[in-house]
């Protein structure tokens, strides 16, 4: 598991979202989520309260949900 060092080492201060977490790591999204999830576990990783929407060409949001946002904790 990554520790919290680990973590801002790869990812930074920033907030993150699933798929830039996948990214950054080289992981499919699927195990980029159970990662987090187990790093939620560990308290090393919670989500801020607030979502993401993707947005389209022109500014215009794109189907599906929005992504939550994570920061190391």
């Amino acid at each position: 598991m990554l520790s919290r060092t680990e973590l801002r080492n790869s990812i930074g201060r920033r907030d993150f979202t699933v798929r830039d977490f996948a990214h950054e790591l080289g992981v499919t999204e699927g195990t980029a989520r159970a990662r987090i999830a187990r790093l939620q576990d560990a308290g090393v990783v919670e989500p801020t309260g607030e979502v993401l929407q993707h947005l389209g060409d022109g500014g215009r949001p794109l189907r599906g949900r929005p992504a939550t946002l994570y920061r190391v904790s």
